[in-house]
């Protein structure tokens, strides 16, 4: 999850499932170009032609199914419409076993004003994923619960969630609401669970967001110390945490000698990232300006 918080998945109509024909996705480019024109019976009338000719296959339907709904610029919308009977489809031809399908099924409900099916067909999706997109899965079930929650005007939706509650502090805070805010974040402090990696992946969020209104180092150090210690500061993605905490808080001095331990503990791809965030350190800049500066450059 580390450096895939707040990733945008990408889709063009060469992605497709990879099949030969191409006459469904040329009706499903011109229905997209008539709706955004307005002409929304003649589109339909094309997502129809490309509804019967698309190949009866799941990776397809459901690639069908992500292209109307990324290209979608609103709730209930006929994309939207057409993507849901895609998207079951393809999930009944797998017996609902597949999490990417299921995750296209979810956004599908929540684009057709149902976050409660969203909801649970996410939480699927998040309990058969694994790894990194397992946790992106998670996320996505707290942002469909305060969506959910907005809606209804209850907390309900929110059933003890605390990434539901650290995300609708976050909305809170850029609407200006600042008590809504700090009551959210405070409930998500007695949620999160006594997880190491929960713990991390909490407080790595309240540090790497894009988003500036989940920032919060303060609370971020706090997190990342507690799921350090409890794993005898063995983990080499926790204490890359834990070092760009203190780098946040100006503290260069221990974020390098942190970070350096996290390099030793590190394998992989990550000893190479992990080791330009200890030359940053070094030279006095936090983790947040190491990737805007990367960003910038590249």
């Amino acid at each position: 999850m580390r450096y895939l918080l707040g990733s945008i998945l990408a889709v063009t109509f060469l992605a497709l499932a990879g099949c030969t024909q191409s006459s469904y996705r040329d009706n499903l480019s011109r229905g997209l170009e008539l709706k955004q024109t307005g002409q929304i019976e003649a589109a339909r009338a094309e997502f129809d032609v490309m509804m019967e000719s698309v190949p009866s296959e799941p990776l397809a339907l459901d690639a069908a199914a992500f292209a109307l709904l990324s290209q979608n610029e609103g709730d209930n919308m006929p994309e939207a419409q057409y993507a849901l009977r895609l998207a079951t489809q393809a999930c009944a031809m797998t017996d609902f076993q597949q999490a990417g399908l299921l995750d296209t099924l979810a956004r599908a409900y929540m684009q057709n004003l149902d976050p409660a099916k969203a909801i649970t067909y996410q939480q699927k999706a998040a309990a058969l994923a694994v790894g990194d997109r397992a946790e992106i899965y998670r996320w996505k079930v707290a942002y469909y619960r305060v969506d959910a929650s907005v809606a209804a005007g209850s907390d309900e939706p929110m059933a003890d969630d605390h990434l539901a509650y650290l995300s609708r502090s976050a909305r809170s805070k850029k609407a200006g609401d600042t008590e809504s805010a700090a009551k959210d974040l405070e409930r998500m402090m007695e949620l999160v669970p006594q997880e190491p990696g929960k713990l991390d992946d909490v407080a790595w969020a309240m540090i790497a967001s894009k988003s500036e209104f989940y920032l919060n180092p303060g609370l971020a150090l706090k997190l990342s110390t507690q799921a350090c210690a409890m794993t005898d500061y063995s983990q080499a993605g926790m204490l890359d945490t834990l070092a760009a905490a203190y780098a946040e808080h100006g503290q260069f001095e221990k974020a390098v000698d942190i970070q350096q331990k996290a390099v030793q503990l590190a394998q992989g791809p990550d000893v190479k990232v992990f080791a330009k965030n200890l030359a940053k350190y070094r030279n006095g800049k936090p983790w947040r300006e190491v990737i805007a500066t990367d960003t910038h450059t590249n």
